[in-house]
Parts: C-alpha cells; structure tokens; sequence
C-alpha cells in the first residue's frame, strides 16, 4: 500500500514539475536522491533479516540440539575425542566447492579477519 502511496506521489510531483517547468527542478532531483537512499535502507533492511533468520536458527539449535552443540564446540575449539586424529585439509581452490560446514555469522568473522 505504502508502496503505490509513493507511487502515486512519484507521479503526482512529476505532473506538478511539468506544469510549472525548472521550478521544482531541484526537488526532483531530491526526490529521486531519497528514493535510492530508500531502496539501499530496503535492500539493508532484507539483508538484516535473512541474517537475523539465521541466527535464530542457530540459536535454536544450540537450545535444543546436542548433537550441534558438539558439532560448533568441536569445530570451534578445535576438540578432538580421545582415539581420533585431527585432519587439517588445505582449502579447495574454488571457494564455493569447500565442504567445510558454514555456521550463521562465519561471514562475517572471514569479512572482519
């Protein structure tokens, strides 16, 4: 709804700037500004989501899943049971076919580190 609102205004200031010419020139120019600042909040706004939706999702499976919870321990700490060996595998040269496991947020630490 808000969506064709805007629209509707879109259109709406772009009859008022062909009928009175250069004098709502500037403003225009804003609107289309505030528009892509607009769009860049919504495409953060998904971004945030998909990540938060993550998350939850991991948190879940702490909460309630033991075998996970041994899983991310042992992969983050590096833990190893007493009668295993511990494999260190070089990674793939094509990152996308690396079959180590991703938790939520690994992206992030690899962006920051």
């Amino acid at each position: 709804m808000r969506l064709i609102l805007l629209y509707m205004f879109r259109a709406a200031v772009l009859l008022m700037a062909a009928e009175f010419g250069s004098l709502f020139a500037d403003n225009i120019l804003e609107l289309r500004r505030l528009d892509t600042l607009r769009r860049v909040a919504e495409a953060e706004v998904i971004s945030l989501r998909r990540e938060n939706d993550a998350l939850l999702a991991e948190s879940k499976a702490l909460d309630q899943d033991a075998f996970y919870i041994e899983l991310t321990l042992r992969r983050k700490l590096r833990w190893i049971r007493p009668g295993e060996q511990q494999l260190d595998i070089a990674p793939h040269k094509n990152p996308s076919c690396n079959p180590a496991i991703q938790l939520a947020g690994d992206e992030k630490k690899k962006a920051e580190g």
